[in-house]
């Protein structure tokens, strides 16, 4: 048994290649187990090691002034409530936000590439596109790959591009060879119900057009129904009895196979959108992108390897597996001669940069012979040499692991093995055997290993022997905790929890029973642990002992305080007593359960102010004393306020949308205020939802936003209030959809816990409660925890739909340097240890930059914060000791307060600034 198998838990729930994977009960996403399959849901941020989101022009930036555009910004692409986000700024974007390199504000888009290369293989994306017909915006899902090679360089490969058919041009010195491969999914604005499919290699499409040779394909298929599709292509490069082609689906619907011009290089998967001018380029009108910002969703994305034999990992760079691109697999056997693709000091070490021996891979240093003549073997092994083994374990636990070597010497040498880096065998004494070609086998035992991918190291200490396979045979499983019923789906809360549902792991692991005899009538789970069919269907544990505990795999949605209610039943008079713990950590102390007067007669037991904090746990449910069963408990939130969140029990997460209709329960007075008694919209012919309430809620939908209810009928001082979740402390901004018919459309504010953050915000003229424009709020600083927010009606004038609350654009705009013109704040060592100082430096600041230069004496860590002279909060960060430019172009002219604080507030440092 593993002593951390909390530690073990945690690694098996971060695998992504899993043969019992099971994916939050989406029926399209299918098999995950296949070899090498890659998968991401986005319930996270974008992870930097499997994305790379791009910030630059993209594709052609002009065909003539009409169609410049600008490209793709880092600022357009981000996670949100399991999508990724891909946004799309329009020519009436007017917002603070340009191009990368600060020459355009409109026509920018969003792109995300794999930091990691696939070949052949199934593409599938779950994504819904942008709903815009007619108007020059391209969605879009691709792969790519350029490179240019000489034949001097790449011999082999420059003979197999050309023959593709890639193009051949002279440049100063020599001929060079474009590699141009791409697969495309294309939704243009101006067929938005006419998708295309295209693959393409060989001559560069933007300068020899020859993009319709590749297969260039338009289908009647409608994608403009504001729904989520799976976009996509099975692509065969060709070999085991495979023919090259590409297979196009929508809905797993097949529409287009084509056979020419297909890749076979493997490349970078995108997904995104941009401004291409053929994008709203039609029969020789442009439909230029008329709107303010739109987005696109991406669900989810799955890459499945084929691994085909004619795929080409051209350049690949750093390790990856030989003799494919597969990992060798565990259990199994892995050949001596496969070591990992790499080079010198990445995948393997020699002496020699040549091979000396007769076996395969000459063109590198390892000494490979033939003396096994069928699969190959190593030697002329030197001492501190190496070779590495990228390997996916298929079972956590402990291995037998044989090594066949060979040798004619009676100190044939030693070796040992590593795993990830981590010595696992100790030296290990080759034999032997009396010939070089006689292989026998050296066998270790109880090596343990984890499920996943591992890097695998065999060190040579002393050579003297040959070597060509090691076998992996299990010998005993490691038994992983994982949740129950269901496989790597964890109980949530807020939500209720069966008992008889404790964790699969076995005794000690996920439960502790005094005996291994289940004395319950429900015999559908093999453990010691007493089960019984009580409590009307729902199951209960009784016959429990002190000391016995039972394990549940959680996740809890939302931090603070829960109210937990226990079904408990007892005959006695001493019914005995529990605590519950998170993480080993005790959470209630000692509760005394209920004497409800018989075993069946099951009863609610409640306790409050239990703290929870999001995110994955283990809850541990312990007997103190025995002498009650239990059927289940559930966890609810608590509102300091009362008043509850709609229509979830959770709050509303911040960054996030908040919908105006979507006001917290709690009626009259504590939710919200209304003029006049009754919906207004209930005598229309529209009546908006939640008619039983005063606020006037109506379908006079925002179409724009795919047809959301609106608060219309607003009256000067009406208010309704939000129950929200700040995730994270910071500056934000806030997008208010606004209607209205009126030249003086009304005004409105945001107060958060009764705090005015906006001061009065005027809406927008649309000329229609059917039309919507958003008003931009900035400068809102907000808090990490639960929050009221309150929506103020000032003036009457205007329907509102929904409110977006983001992070300002300025909360990650430092910049390093050492040394500037436009330095305007330097905090010196001396100045540090004046405490509170307030010093004017030259002012007003050159081009909005602050140049801030902290000494390390005073730590390594640091607050910024940038205030109003009333104290409100407009911009912070954190910095490390150094200099640093900080930007603060968002900020208004005016005069203002900098803070800076290190991590345990043993200094504190003041000064003004003025911005021109």
């Amino acid at each position: 048994m593993l002593n951390n198998k909390y530690f073990l838990s945690f690694l098996m729930l971060l695998l992504v290649f899993s043969v019992d994977a099971q994916i939050d009960g989406d029926p399209d996403i299918g098999d995950l187990s296949a070899p090498g399959v890659f998968y991401d849901k986005f319930e996270a941020s974008l992870n930097e090691d499997t994305w790379r989101v791009e910030h630059r022009i993209w594709g052609q930036p002009t065909y003539n002034n009409l169609y410049l555009h600008g490209g793709v910004i880092q600022e357009n692409c981000y996670t949100e409530n399991g999508n990724a986000v891909m946004r799309s700024l329009g020519d009436y974007y007017s917002g603070a936000l340009t191009s990368f390199d600060g020459q355009y504000n409109t026509r920018m888009g969003a792109a995300m590439l794999t930091d990691k290369r696939f070949a052949s293989g199934r593409y599938e994306t779950k994504m819904k596109i942008i709903q815009r017909e007619n108007i020059g915006v391209l969605s879009t899902a691709w792969l790519y790959w350029y490179d240019e090679i000489t034949e001097n360089e790449y011999p082999v490969q420059y003979a197999k591009a050309v023959a593709a058919g890639n193009i051949e041009y002279e440049n100063d010195t020599e001929t060079v060879v474009k590699l141009n491969s791409e697969i495309d999914i294309e939704v243009k604005g101006v067929g938005l119900s006419n998708p295309i499919f295209k693959n393409w290699i060989g001559p560069d499409e933007r300068e020899l057009n020859e993009e319709a040779d590749g297969g260039d394909t338009q289908l009647p298929i409608n994608l403009n129904d504001g729904e989520y599709h799976v976009y996509r292509w099975d692509w065969h490069t060709g070999g085991n009895g495979e023919i090259p082609r590409v297979e196009y689906y929508i809905d797993n619907v097949l529409y287009r196979t084509l056979y020419e011009k297909v890749p076979y290089i493997a490349a970078n998967y995108t997904v995104g959108n941009w401004f291409a001018w053929w994008a709203g380029h039609d029969t020789g009108i442009y439909n230029p992108p008329l709107f303010d910002t739109d987005y696109m969703y991406v669900d989810w994305v799955k890459i499945t390897p084929f691994y085909e034999p004619n795929d080409d990992w051209f350049l690949a760079e750093g390790q990856t597996p030989y003799p494919n691109w597969v990992s060798h697999e565990i259990p199994g056997t892995i050949y001596a001669v496969n070591y990992d693709r790499g080079g010198e000091g990445v995948s393997y070490h020699d002496d020699t940069t040549d091979n000396v021996g007769d076996g395969i891979r000459q063109d590198e240093g390892v000494d490979t012979n033939t003396a096994d003549p069928i699969n190959g073997s190593l030697g002329w092994m030197k001492a501190g040499e190496w070779v590495e083994y990228t390997v996916y374990v298929n079972q956590s636990g402990f291995y037998y692991i044989s090594f066949y070597v060979t040798a004619d010497d009676e100190t044939p040498g030693t070796f040992s093995l590593e795993v990830d880096g981590t010595d696992v065998s100790g030296n290990i004494d080759a034999i032997d055997t009396g010939s070089w070609t006689d292989f026998q086998s050296k066998t270790i035992n109880d090596v343990e290993l984890l499920e996943g991918q591992h890097v695998l190291r065999v060190n040579f200490i002393e050579g003297g022997f040959n070597w060509n396979q090691m076998d992996f045979e299990l010998s005993a499983p490691i038994v992983i905790q994982e949740p129950y019923p269901v496989a790597d789906t964890r109980h949530a809360i807020p939500g209720t929890i069966n008992a008889i549902h404790f964790d699969d792991g076995g005794e000690g692991i996920s439960y502790h029973d005094s005996d291994n005899i289940n004395e319950g009538n429900d015999t559908t789970r093999n453990t010691g642990v007493d089960i019984l069919d009580g409590d009307n269907g729902r199951g209960n544990i009784g016959y429990s002992a002190t000391g016995e505990w039972l394990e549940y795999s959680v996740n809890v949605a939302q931090s603070g305080n829960y109210e937990v209610v226990f079904r408990v039943a007892s005959n006695l008079d001493n019914p005995g007593s529990f605590r519950l713990e998170l993480d080993e950590t005790d959470i209630t102390g000692t509760v005394n359960a209920l004497s409800t007067g018989g075993w069946t007669n099951f009863q609610e037991l409640t306790i409050n102010n239990i703290s929870l904090s999001e995110g994955d746990h283990i809850l541990r449910f312990y007997y103190v004393e025995s002498g009650f069963d239990i059927s289940e408990m559930t966890f609810t939130p608590e509102y300091e306020s009362g008043q509850t969140p709609y229509p979830s029990i959770l709050a509303t997460k911040i960054p996030g949308v908040i919908r105006a209709v979507d006001y917290d329960n709690g009626g009259a007075g504590i939710a919200y205020y209304d003029v006049t008694a009754g919906n207004a919209s209930g005598l229309t012919d529209m009546p908006g939802p939640r008619q039983d309430e005063d606020v006037d809620t109506t379908f006079n939908n925002d179409t724009e936003d795919g047809g959301a209810p609106t608060i219309g009928w607003g009256s000067a001082g009406e208010w309704v209030e939000y129950t929200i979740n700040v995730t994270q402390s910071g500056v934000y901004s806030a997008e208010v959809r606004v209607a209205s018919v009126s030249e003086t459309p009304g005004t409105f504010s945001i107060d958060i816990d009764g705090v005015d953050k906006t001061g009065v915000i005027s809406a927008v003229y649309t000329g229609s409660y059917y039309l919507f424009d958003v008003v931009t709020v900035d400068n809102i600083d907000l808090e990490e925890g639960i929050h009221i927010l309150r929506f103020n009606i000032v003036n009457n004038g205007f329907n509102w739909s929904k409110l977006t609350l983001q992070p300002s654009d300025n909360t990650n705009l430092i910049y390093t340097s050492k040394t500037s013109s436009d330095a305007s704040l330097n905090i010196t060592t001396k100045e540090l240890e004046e405490d509170n100082s307030r010093i004017i430096y030259k002012n007003p600041i050159q081009n909005k930059l602050l140049n801030i230069r902290l000494d390390k004496t005073k730590g390594s860590e640091f607050d910024l914060k940038v205030l109003s002279l009333i104290g409100s909060l407009q911009f912070s960060t954190k910095i490390q000791s150094g200099d640093y430019f900080i930007d603060l172009s968002k900020l208004s002219s005016g005069v203002y307060l900098v803070l800076v604080t290190n991590q345990d507030n043993t200094f504190k440092k003041v000064e003004y600034m003025v911005i021109p």
